[in-house]
């Protein structure tokens, strides 16, 4: 695995690096090579933020192994 941070780098890097991604990894996604790796879901509705609450201690916690999604 390779990884960067990006907080760092430049605008002009960054958009390189969003158009490669596009150009390489985009169409894995499409065609079902390539899958995210997802972790938790947590279902929501607007008027209870609890999920939100629930779902940011998960990632604050660093034990998941994967994508939290709301």
């Amino acid at each position: 695995m390779i990884s960067t941070t990006l907080k760092t780098r430049t605008d002009l890097y960054k958009s390189e690096l969003i158009e490669d991604f596009n150009k390489t990894a985009l169409a894995g996604f499409d065609n079902g090579k390539l899958k995210p790796i997802i972790y938790k879901i947590f279902g929501f509705d607007w008027s209870n933020i609890e999920p939100f609450v629930e779902a940011h201690k998960l990632m604050e916690s660093n034990s998941n192994a994967g994508k939290i999604m709301i």
